[in-house]
C-alpha cells in the first residue's frame, strides 16, 4: 500500500470518528467549540482535520477520566457488584429477609430501596462518593429465566424428536422477591454508550 493510500485511509477514519467524538463531548460538556475557519486553498484537509481530531480526543479523555471520574466510578462498581466491600449486602439481606421472602408482587419496592440505602450507609461503603448511584429493582422473572430468554433469542432452541424447534424454558409463576431482586447502578445517559 502506498503512503498516499495510507494517509487517505487515516484521514477517512478521522473523518468518520471525529463527529462521534465531538458530538459526545458537546452533549456532555458546556464549552465553546472552536471552529476552524482557515482551510488551505489546495483542499488538503489533513492538517486541520488532524488538529481538530486531536483536540476532540483530548477533550473526551479529559471529560471521561477527570471530570466524570471514571476510575473512581469503576472502583465504586467494584464495591457493589464484585462485593469488594460486601458487608453492605450481608446487612441488606439480614434486614430485608422477611420482605424478600414474599411473592414478587407483594414486595414493597420502596421498602427494599430504603433497606438497601440504610445498609450502604451503615457499612464501609458509606465513604463511597457515588453511593447514591446504587439502586435496586424487582423483575417479574428470575435470573435463570433471563438466561434462557437470551439463549432462545440467540437461536439456542432445542430440537424435538421430529426435528421441530421447541422452547427450552417456560417461565415460572409465583416467584419470590429474593429471586426477582437485582442491583442496578445509575449511569449518565451519554455514558451508557461507552
Amino acid at each position: 500500500m502506498s503512503s498516499e493510500n495510507v494517509a487517505r485511509k487515516s484521514s477517512s477514519l478521522m473523518l468518520m470518528n471525529f463527529p462521534k467524538i465531538t458530538n459526545f463531548t458537546w452533549k456532555s460538556c458546556k464549552f465553546s467549540l472552536k471552529i476552524l475557519t482557515v482551510l488551505p486553498s489546495n483542499r488538503d484537509f489533513s492538517d486541520p482535520l488532524g488538529k481538530a481530531y486531536e483536540w476532540a480526543n483530548q477533550n473526551l479523555i479529559n471529560l471521561v477520566l477527570v471530570e466524570e471520574q471514571l476510575m473512581a466510578r469503576l472502583k465504586s462498581i467494584k464495591h457493589y457488584f464484585f462485593m469488594d466491600q460486601g458487608d453492605f449486602f450481608v446487612h441488606f439481606l439480614d434486614s430485608a429477609d422477611e420482605e424478600l421472602a414474599k411473592g414478587v408482587k407483594s414486595v414493597s419496592k420502596e421498602k427494599i430501596e430504603s433497606l438497601l440505602e440504610m445498609s450502604v450507609r451503615t457499612s464501609v461503603t458509606n465513604n463511597d462518593p457515588f453511593k447514591e448511584d446504587l439502586t435496586c429493582d424487582l423483575y417479574n422473572y428470575t435470573l435463570i429465566e433471563q438466561l434462557f430468554a437470551i439463549q432462545n433469542l440467540a437461536g439456542g432452541e432445542a430440537m424435538g424428536s421430529l426435528g421441530e424447534k421447541r422452547n427450552l424454558f417456560t417461565p415460572a409463576s409465583g416467584i419470590k422477591g429474593i429471586e426477582a431482586f437485582t442491583l442496578d447502578y445509575k449511569v449518565k445517559e451519554n455514558f451508557v454508550l461507552m
